[in-house]
């Protein structure tokens, strides 16, 4: 076999039996998937183990603790020379593996592969939305700003780096591009595939509390990085952070938080970094969107009662 597929899933149900599927379909079929369940009540167990049970590359295993811990646990029990990482609610293209098993293949000091996404609603409708991430030329500074690979469910890894440089385990937020700014000052490449290979689950259920988490998540990574590659970071925060926290407001606009709150992350952006709006010129764009928010709040028509 080929590639190991590490699942850390809980509580997924409604989401694990369409994510499987999606493995099943590859047009590479030498894989095996590792379902590692953190202690799910939900019946997601008894829906693993029927799909164990009708295809023997499938396992079944527990593991109690954060996904950083279940990844690494997955890790540890891969039995291939590639590991590639699938939260339990998104969805792979069908030549998906074949695509990054041949990026990797031509290119030994690649360590980590990835692709563009499209992200889809939560009952699995196209949003029409397709990622613009930086594939090529992806240098360690990048991860400060923002996550070129996305998402974990975008990574296919050789599993001996994954070995060497296990994820933090302590972090619950930002713990993937912390992982992956490790594995560049290691002195290993990062590259993506300019297609879509990804179906990104969009979760309508973000709170504001959640984003302020995300943020002290990402200071919580800086401090690390910091501690790692000091001048890279001196040089380089400014603007990441005014990066990051413009996208929580943009994400906080999206989820319909209070008003308050986007403009909140934006104005603090602005302040740590206001070239931004010359960098971004969309941020103008949000701005309008944010400020002029509440005015559109108060004249929006009312129904009769």
């Amino acid at each position: 076999m080929t590639v190991s597929v590490v699942i850390p899933t809980y509580n997924s149900a409604r989401f694990l039996a369409e994510t499987l599927a999606s493995v099943q379909q590859q047009t590479l079929t030498d894989w095996e998937i590792l379902i590692i369940d953190g202690g799910s009540t939900d019946g997601t167990a008894a829906l693993a183990q029927r799909f164990c049970q009708t295809d023997e590359r499938i396992h079944w295993h527990t593991q109690s603790g954060g996904v950083a811990i279940s990844r690494n646990y997955g890790v540890r029990l891969a039995q291939y020379p590639l590991v590639a990482f699938l939260d339990s609610d998104d969805c792979w293209h069908p030549e998906r593996l074949a695509a990054h098993v041949a990026h990797l293949d031509r290119n030994p000091n690649l360590a980590i592969s990835y692709s563009r996404a499209e992200f889809i609603h939560p009952d699995s409708s196209p949003t029409g939305t397709v990622s613009n991430n930086r594939l090529q030329r992806v240098e360690p500074h990048h991860f400060l700003a923002v996550n070129p690979t996305i998402s974990m469910s975008n990574i296919i890894v050789r599993q001996a780096v994954a070995t060497t440089i296990p994820m933090n385990e302590t972090m619950s937020y930002s713990e993937d591009i912390e992982w992956v700014f490790r594995v560049m000052l290691a002195g290993w490449q990062v590259a993506g595939l300019d297609r879509v290979l990804l179906q990104y689950r969009i979760n309508p259920n973000g709170l504001s509390a959640q984003l302020y988490q995300m943020e002290a998540g990402w200071e919580q990574f800086i401090a690390i990085a910091r501690r790692q590659a000091p001048d890279l970071v001196e040089r380089y925060y400014a603007g990441a952070r005014a990066a990051q926290l413009r996208y929580l407001a943009r994400r906080a606009l999206r989820l319909e938080c209070p008003p308050a709150i986007s403009a909140d992350f934006l104005s603090r952006a602005l302040q740590s970094d206001w070239t931004l709006l010359l960098k971004a010129p969309k941020t103008i764009l949000l701005a309008l969107a944010i400020y002029t928010l509440p005015l559109t709040t108060l004249w929006r028509p009312r129904h009769a009662a």
